[in-house]
C-alpha cells in the first residue's frame, strides 16, 4: 500500500530506494532503478495495492519482511503478504488414500491418524492501536513464530508402492469388470507394510483412483484360502487384529451345525494370517508406522507344512454377498446378476527379506463366472519379476 506511511516525500523516498537495492538483491528480475521507478509511481498515484512479486517461497518472503520499509509492517510500511497454501502429493496419485489427509472433521489415513504430532502449533501476532497526528493506527506489539509439526516415518517403500501400483493398474485398467483391487507386500519378520495400493473404478469405469482403502475396509468373505486352514490357526489369525490407521473392520469366523466354515473379514487379516504362517508361526499385525507384539499363530511345524503351498501361491474366488439387495439369495441381485472377489496370496524372497504379497480383486455385477479371477495372480507375478530380477 504506497499510501500508508505518513511522511515527508523525501523520507519515503529514501525507504523506497533502499528497499529497491534490496528487491533487486533478493527478487533480481529487475534493476533497483526499474524496482525504484515502480514504487515512485505508485505513491505518486496513491496506488492502495502494488503487486511486486508473486509467488515466491517462504524463505524469499522472509527475506523481504527484513527489507527497508517492509519490515516497518502493513499499518506502518504498507506492506501486504498474502499467504496461500496449496496442498502437494509429491508422489502424485501414489499411495493417496494411505498417505490421507486432515480436513474439518474429515481424518483419513497417515495425516488423519498423526494429525496431532504433524500439525504443530500455530503463530501468534498482537496489535496495539496507536495514535499519530490524529491517525489511528495499528502496530505491532509481539509475535510468536509458529512451531512446525513432527516428521512421522513409514514402512513404506515408494520404489516397491510405485513398482505394485503399475502392476495393479496395467492388470485391470482397461477392464470393463473389475469393479475394484488392492495389492499389499509385507515383510513377513516384522509386519512393516512396505507397499498398499487401492484401486476403485471411477464413474466412466474405465479409470481408476485411489478413493477408498479396501485393505483395511472392505469386508468380504475370502473362501476357501481362509476356510481350508485348520481353525485353530482361524481363531489366533483373526482375533483382536490392529492397524495403524483408522478403519479397520473387525473380522467374522462361525462353523455351522453342518461343519461349515464361514470367514468375513478383510484382506489385511488374510495378509496378517499368512504372514505368520510365512513366519514360522509367529504372527505379528501389519503396521505402517508403529510395530506390534509379536504373537503365536500356530506350532512351527504345522506352519512350515502349509508354507510349502504358499510358496507358490494359494488363491480363491468366492461370490460377494450383499445381504441388503436380496434377503432371500444375498449372494445374487434381483437382476440374476453376481459380484465376485478372488484373492491370491503368496511368499517370495528378494534381498534380505521375505515378503507375503496379497492382491484381492473384485468384480462388477455380472452374468459370468467370476470374469476378474486372473488379475490376483498376474498382479503378484509381475511383481515378483521386477523385485527380483
Amino acid at each position: 500500500d504506497c499510501t500508508v506511511l505518513d511522511a515527508p516525500d523525501e523520507e519515503w523516498k529514501s525507504l523506497a530506494l533502499d528497499l529497491a537495492k534490496e528487491l533487486e538483491a533478493i527478487l533480481g528480475q529487475k534493476t533497483a532503478g526499474e524496482y525504484y521507478a515502480m514504487l515512485k509511481k505508485g505513491r505518486e498515484e496513491q496506488k492502495k495495492y502494488l503487486t511486486i512479486c508473486k509467488d515466491v517461497e517462504d524463505s524469499v518472503a522472509t527475506a523481504l519482511m527484513r527489507a527497508p520499509l517492509l519490515n516497518m509492517g502493513q499499518f506502518d510500511g504498507g506492506a501486504i503478504f498474502e499467504h496461500r497454501a496449496a496442498r502437494t502429493y509429491p508422489y502424485r496419485a501414489l499411495g493417496r488414500r494411505t498417505i490421507g489427509y486432515s480436513h474439518n472433521d474429515q481424518a483419513v489415513g497417515l495425516e488423519g491418524a498423526y494429525n496431532t504430532l504433524l500439525s504443530g502449533e500455530p503463530g501468534k501476532v498482537e496489535y496495539v492501536k496507536k495514535n499519530r497526528k490524529g491517525r489511528y493506527y495499528w502496530k505491532e506489539k509481539s509475535r510468536v513464530e509458529p512451531v512446525d509439526g513432527l516428521d512421522v516415518t513409514t514402512t513404506l517403500d515408494m520404489d516397491l508402492m510405485a513398482i505394485a501400483d503399475a502392476e495393479l493398474r496395467a492388470a485391470i485398467e482397461g477392464r470393463k469388470d473389475v469393479k475394484s483391487a488392492c495389492a499389499v507386500l509385507m515383510e513377513a519378520k516384522n509386519g512393516a507394510v512396505r507397499a498398499m495400493v487401492n484401486l476403485m473404478s471411477g464413474q466412466e469405469g474405465d479409470t481408476y483412483d485411489e478413493v477408498y482403502n479396501l485393505a483395511i475396509g472392505n469386508e468380504y468373505e475370502p473362501g476357501n484360502i481362509l476356510t481350508d486352514l485348520p481353525t485353530e490357526i482361524l481363531e489366533q489369525g483373526l482375533a483382536d487384529a490392529k492397524f495403524d490407521l483408522e478403519g479397520l473392520r473387525d473380522a467374522r469366523y462361525a462353523v455351522d451345525e453342518k461343519g461349515t466354515v464361514n470367514v468375513s473379514c478383510t484382506p489385511l487379516h488374510v495378509l496378517r494370517i499368512f504372514g505368520g504362517i510365512a513366519n514360522g508361526g509367529v504372527m505379528f499385525d501389519p503396521y505402517l508406522v508403529t510395530p506390534s507384539a509379536s504373537r503365536i499363530l500356530c506350532p512351527a511345524d504345522m506352519a512350515d507344512s502349509l508354507k510349502t503351498a504358499l510358496s507358490s501361491g494359494c488363491h480363491s474366488t468366492a461370490i460377494v454377498p450383499h445381504p441388503s439387495i436380496n434377503g432371500s439369495d444375498p449372494y445374487r441381485y434381483p437382476s440374476g446378476k453376481r459380484e465376485f472377489a478372488t484373492t491370491w496370496c503368496g511368499t517370495f524372497n528378494a534381498g534380505d527379506a521375505e515378503y507375503v504379497f496379497l492382491c484381492v480383486a473384485f468384480s462388477k455385477p455380472t452374468m459370468a463366472n467370476a470374469p476378474q479371477r486372473d488379475i490376483p495372480e498376474k498382479v503378484a507375478k509381475g511383481i515378483v519379476s521386477k523385485m527380483i530380477r
